[in-house]
């Protein structure tokens, strides 16, 4: 078993990469932060998390999988939340966009 001291000796840090020191990356911020959850879900999405420094959720929508937008909401406040309520159970693209970035994730709704 190679222990802590003899990893940092041969260049190896946690993740076990010669010469990368984990501990200096910078932390993941703004979109990458959000949890949505609960994924399935019945009647709501729970959107939370923190966003970088000035950063806004310009506009949030919510698309069927092959794109048809459903549901959109500008300037959306975090931490939120957004009703599925009347969908039909099934995949959706729920998308998140800030003035520089934007990410999807797929959701999942139940009956």
């Amino acid at each position: 078993m190679i222990t802590r001291t003899q990893q940092q000796a041969a260049g190896l840090e946690q993740n076990g990469t010669p010469g990368e020191d984990v501990t200096s990356k910078p932390r993941a911020s703004g979109l990458e932060m959000l949890r949505i959850y609960p994924n399935p879900a019945k009647t709501e999405l729970q959107i939370t998390g923190s966003l970088a420094e000035g950063e806004v959720i310009r506009l949030l929508s919510l698309h069927t999988m092959d794109g048809k937008t459903l549901k959109t909401e500008e300037n959306f406040s975090i931490p939120g939340s957004l009703s599925l309520a009347g969908l039909p159970s099934g995949s959706y693209i729920l998308r998140l966009r800030t003035s520089e970035k934007s990410k999807e994730w797929v959701v999942v709704k139940l009956e």
